[in-house]
């Protein structure tokens, strides 16, 4: 976001080539102004994004704890296995 806002106008083109040949286009570019405001609306004051995804450390950290519970799962089974010998 930007708090460095400026009054200067800008420009907005359009692409005359996405029009069929029944639609009414209006040539006098001497009428076509607008003002546009845009306002920031409501929230907490702190000006960030919201935060809509998953925690990629919690995430990050269960799967770690995944995959280090199966190396010793691993472990063990190899050690508590009987060998019989013929």
């Amino acid at each position: 976001m930007r708090d460095d806002a400026s009054d200067s106008p800008g420009r907005v083109r359009i692409n005359e080539d996405t029009y069929t040949l029944g639609d009414a286009l209006d040539s006098d570019g001497s009428n076509n102004t607008a003002k546009i405001e845009v306002s920031l609306s409501g929230g907490s004051g702190g000006g960030g994004l919201p935060v809509t995804g998953a925690n990629a450390g919690l995430l990050g950290a269960a799967g770690v704890a995944l995959l280090v519970a199966g190396v010793l799962g691993l472990l063990l089974a190899r050690r508590r296995r009987t060998r019989f010998t013929a």
